[in-house]
Parts: structure tokens; C-alpha cells; sequence
């Protein structure tokens, strides 16, 4: 089952994995989920949170959704301080192009921080939280230019 507000990114989604896996999508705020009590096992929320406009409510459907041994698995970044080359680029956009463009280069960094989150899913009714920080190393850019004529 997969759950996302647009409708276009459910379209899509639909249209990659039919092949694949027999995938029910719904076009559904997560706060207010179309889906039955204690109907799942499991809720992956992957890089999402964030963006919600009501991350209590949506944290509390999928509370309801879950059966009583349930687990919730959500993954969010954390705050832009700790991703540099994103700070830089932000603030490079801020700087050129204008405040909308930066906030929107900012806004995957806008989770909750660790005890938010903890508080969060423990008023939504989850025990037994673990958060868990993981870090990956990534280089946006290149560390060294080619030279002309592709030396």
C-alpha cells in the first residue's frame, strides 16, 4: 500500500512499479489516512515527515493503522547545519536567485530534531522509540576537474 497527497506522484509511482509488485496507491493526506485500523504490520515513512503539514496527526494515523506489535520505520535528514554542501547551496540560491528558491532547498532538512521526534511518536502513541543517526559521506561535486581534452 503506498500513500502520497499528489496525484501525480501516485500516477507515477503506480505507473514504475505495477510490473513489479501488486501495490494498492492512494491520493491521501497522512493525517487523515483512507485506511482501516490495526490493518498493517508495518509503516515506512521515508523522507517525508518533513514535508507534512501535520506531522502529530499524520505520526497518530499511523499509530491506528498499525496492529498492536506494529513498527513504524521513518527516515528523515537532519537539520542543513550538518550537511554543508546543502547549507552552501542554499545559501548560494538565497543569495542569487531569491528566499522561495533557498527555502525550498531547505525544507528536506526541517524534520523534527531528535527529542521533537521523540515526543512526537511517543504523543502519537508509540513505545519503545529507538532514533538511530546514521551518517554517509557523499561528494556533490567533483574532487578534481578533468583536464582539457579528457586527461
Amino acid at each position: 500500500m503506498g500513500v502520497d497527497i499528489n496525484d501525480q506522484m501516485v500516477a507515477f509511482a503506480a505507473s514504475t512499479t505495477q510490473r513489479h509488485a501488486p501495490i494498492q496507491w492512494h491520493t491521501a493526506d497522512a493525517a487523515t489516512l483512507p485506511l482501516g485500523d490495526a490493518a498493517f504490520d508495518l509503516v515506512c515513512c521515508q523522507q517525508s515527515l518533513q514535508f507534512f503539514h501535520d506531522q502529530a496527526g499524520a505520526l497518530r494515523e499511523a499509530h491506528r493503522v498499525l496492529v498492536p506489535s506494529g513498527r513504524i520505520a521513518l527516515a528523515v535528514w537532519r537539520p542543513i547545519e550538518h550537511n554543508p554542501a546543502f547549507a552552501a547551496f542554499a545559501d548560494a540560491l538565497d543569495r542569487h536567485v531569491g528566499a522561495e528558491a533557498a527555502a525550498m532547498m531547505r525544507a528536506p532538512f526541517s524534520a523534527p530534531d531528535r527529542e521533537q521526534l521523540r515526543r512526537l511518536l511517543a504523543e502519537a502513541g508509540f513505545t519503545g522509540v529507538q532514533i538511530r543517526i546514521t551518517s554517509r559521506w557523499c561528494v556533490p561535486f567533483p574532487t578534481r576537474v578533468p583536464a582539457a581534452g579528457g586527461g
